[in-house]
């Protein structure tokens, strides 16, 4: 009676000479067998020659299999001869150290697992396994929807729960923050949408031959917004949102910090689909140097493998959503089904300098957006925004005089600018010396109480019966609060007057060349 490997080894031979295209079953099953059975201490030193390995040339040999006119086949002692691809020298040592219970008798006590059928038969057997699983586990791309999950890692977990306890997902569900919200960069927008509102409300449209973007660096000034807009994206699109910087990453222990990077995609994965935006970029991905130390050049290299994990991760998830677009345009879709969604993750890096990112990082983004400082009519809505609703009524003209007034001033700058228009108030009441109580029975500051204390004018004796002289924190306040002073626009442009751009020229022109050099479509 022929043994188990025997069997496959005859349907993957019925199956080639067939022409089958079942045969790539027939060998994930035989894959899977070789995987089930013992592997010698001795042997093993063999197998380790999978670490050289990768999914690529795995994918070469299988086709080199169903290609070539002759099949590997077992000695009995458990090696394997036939092997005519010598450029893969790799899998055959790797195959050729494993022990076969089945071809040496006595070898082993392990009882033989059967091998399943490629026909869908269930009870016990092997579960297939696809070439990328003779990989090691650290190395494995991401697995598809369709392929057998693996057992959950509880060192894996345990990051992702550390991640979590840091801030990294930031709860939006309850956020009302939209696009709506940016004030300009209407372009830096658009380019938004199409990366990640498209796929997640019409992702029939991307079509048989589109992707979905992997990458977006978003790089421009000190405070012109990268940070608000990302956060708003995500708030509009009602989607899982990761924020992290390197903060969050780095770690005093060794080999944590690349843990940390895979439990942060993985998570990202998991909550699909979802966005991660690594704020301040720059810190945690600069250029490669021969000085930086190992640490860092693992987190570095993590990084980029986790990159071309997310694009693996979006093509599987895209092609599964079509498969299933079309079943539901057959039939569900009239029965009234829901639309099926598709499950994808965007990775978006914010930096200030994009010349200091490593350039195999760069490469890696596929769109690079400039995010550039509000024009006039920008800042004008920023600063309307922000103003007293009675300044702009008593003076319609103050946000575009304070516009013309602040050129290469960040939203930052112009949020500070804001604030101490807001600070006037206080200001005022910290430098008054003079009170009365008006009609309100409030007390309210006078500014010309000096002159009207030793005024004789009678229009001013009304007032110096109720004025006092004292400072503000010494005003009774026993039945009494204090009048908040009114800001005029005087105030206002004065505070202008006084305000400085934090953004220099050589940063605008750093900014431009870069985004000249690296632009995108």
């Amino acid at each position: 009676m022929d043994s188990p490997l025997q069997e496959l080894m005859g349907r993957i031979r019925a199956r080639k000479a067939a022409g089958s295209a079942r045969v790539i079953d027939e060998l994930r099953a035989f894959f899977s067998y070789v995987l089930g059975t013992g592997v010698t201490e001795e042997s093993y030193s063999a197998a380790t020659l999978l670490n050289s390995a990768t999914e690529a040339e795995y994918r070469t040999y299988i086709q080199a299999l169903v290609t070539d006119s002759q099949l590997p086949s077992i000695k009995v002692t458990g090696g394997i001869r036939g092997l005519q691809q010598t450029h893969q020298p790799f899998i055959s040592g790797y195959l050729a150290a494993m022990t076969l219970p089945e071809c040496t008798a006595g070898t082993s006590s392990s009882p033989a697992k059967p091998i399943p059928s490629s026909s869908g038969d269930t009870g016990e057997g092997f579960t297939f396994c696809q070439a990328s699983d003779l990989l090691p586990v650290d190395q494995r791309p991401p697995s598809s929807s369709k392929a057998p999950k693996n057992k959950p890692d509880p060192a894996g977990n345990a990051l992702i729960q550390e991640l979590k306890a840091t801030g990294v997902l930031v709860d939006l569900s309850q956020s009302r923050l939209t696009l709506g919200d940016v004030v300009g960069l209407d372009s830096a927008k658009r380019a938004l949408q199409q990366v990640a509102y498209t796929p997640l409300r019409c992702p029939e449209v991307i079509g048989a031959e589109g992707t979905i973007y992997r990458g977006v660096l978003l790089h421009g000034c000190p405070g012109g917004g990268k940070s608000f807009l990302c956060k708003c994206l995500a708030a509009q699109l009602k989607i899982p949102y990761l924020c992290a910087t390197a903060s969050h990453i780095m770690s005093k222990w060794q080999g944590q910090s690349e843990k940390m990077v895979a439990a942060l995609f993985q998570l990202a994965k998991e909550m699909a689909p979802s966005i991660i935006l690594v704020d301040e970029i720059d810190g945690l991905l600069s250029e490669r140097t021969d000085g930086e130390s190992d640490s860092i050049r693992r987190v570095k290299n993590q990084f980029l493998q986790c990159l071309d994990d997310i694009e693996h991760f979006n093509t599987e998830q895209l092609n599964d959503f079509r498969t299933r677009h079309t079943e539901w345009m057959g039939g569900p879709r009239a029965a009234g089904a829901p639309k099926p969604t598709l499950k994808f993750v965007v990775f978006l890096g914010a930096t200030n300098f994009p010349d200091a990112i490593d350039a195999a990082v760069r490469r890696r983004f596929d769109k690079r957006i400039y995010i550039d400082l509000p024009d006039i009519n920008a800042r004008e809505e920023l600063i309307r925004r922000g103003l007293p609703d009675y300044l702009l009524k008593e003076c319609p003209t103050l946000s575009h005089q304070i516009a013309e007034q602040t050129n290469n001033f960040s939203n930052s700058d112009l949020s500070l600018l804001i604030k101490d228009v807001h600070y006037v108030p206080l200001t005022k009441l910290e430098r008054a010396e003079y009170f009365f109580l008006n009609r309100d029975d409030r007390w309210e500051v006078c500014e010309n109480g000096a002159a009207i204390s030793t005024s004789d004018k009678a229009e001013d004796k009304l007032i110096r019966e109720k004025l006092v002289h004292s400072h503000y924190l010494d005003l009774d306040l026993v039945g009494h609060e204090i009048e908040r002073p009114r800001v005029s626009a005087a105030d206002v442009l004065q505070i202008v007057a006084r305000s400085r751009s934090s953004i220099s020229t050589k940063d605008i022109q750093m900014h431009l060349r870069f985004a000249e050099q690296f632009k995108s479509g």
